[in-house]
């Protein structure tokens, strides 16, 4: 935004002093928890001096592996986890104050009772950022973000639980009205319900898709495609 002061390095000391702030109330609210919820905040730190807005998201995506890991989740993409291991800093950094604001909502998800719902929180609170950059705002769920264009054709490790289904598309087809049937990387084979009104028009490669289902109102089961709009109700075939 023209007349805006971009940020430099010499501004971190205060965003980096303003956030410590709320992790001392987070380690002395919640001791035991509070390990392994900071070594992700700190993790997330160290992508402050990347200049580029969506590599500093998927850096920020990259820190929580360790907790993931803990959690039993599917491991975040391997090019996040080694953006925020090996981040590289340099040029202006000009969303600063989203970035600030980003960081102190993840540092206030210390109310939240459990590791899972405090990495909810934490993915929830890159809110702003992914309007900035013009990307879906679908809820977490503790979830994966997009898939890289790197990724096609590769194998994504499928998560499941008892109320959280995500896995990569192997394959899918539409029928003659529009309807689709997926079969993912788990060996679920989900069909769309044929009075469904949301009609899916995916292009690419399946293995270029990541799914999420999770459970709807009445029993029901809501289909989402990571970084595409739109939801859509299935029944589990296989």
């Amino acid at each position: 935004m023209s007349g805006e002061e971009p940020f430099h390095a010499n501004r971190l000391p205060c965003v980096v002093a303003a956030v410590l702030s709320l992790l001392f109330v987070t380690l002395t609210a919640n001791p035991v928890r509070a390990g392994a919820r900071d070594e992700v905040l700190s993790a997330a730190f160290h992508c402050a001096g990347i200049a580029d807005t969506r590599q500093w998201l998927d850096c920020y995506y990259g820190a929580p592996q360790p907790l993931r890991a803990q959690l039993g989740l599917a491991p975040a993409p391997t090019w996040q986890s080694r953006l925020n291991s090996s981040p590289q800093p340099g040029g202006a950094v000009g969303d600063a104050e989203v970035r600030e604001q980003v960081m102190a909502k993840a540092s206030t998800c210390y109310t939240s009772s459990n590791d899972r719902q405090w990495l909810n929180c934490y993915y929830d609170a890159a809110l702003p950022i992914r309007v900035e950059l013009g990307l879906s705002l679908g809820s977490s769920a503790a979830a994966l973000p997009e898939t890289s264009p790197a990724l096609a054709g590769k194998k994504l490790a499928p998560h499941a639980d008892a109320n959280n289904v995500i896995s990569q598309m192997v394959a899918y087809k539409f029928n003659q009205y529009g309807i689709f049937t997926v079969t993912l990387a788990n060996e679920q084979v989900w069909q769309q319900l044929s009075g469904d009104t949301t009609y899916a028009s995916w292009k690419k490669q399946p293995s270029s898709y990541v799914v999420q289902i999770t459970p709807g109102f009445l029993g029901s089961h809501n289909l989402h495609v990571r970084g595409i709009g739109g939801t859509f109700k299935v029944q589990q075939l296989e």
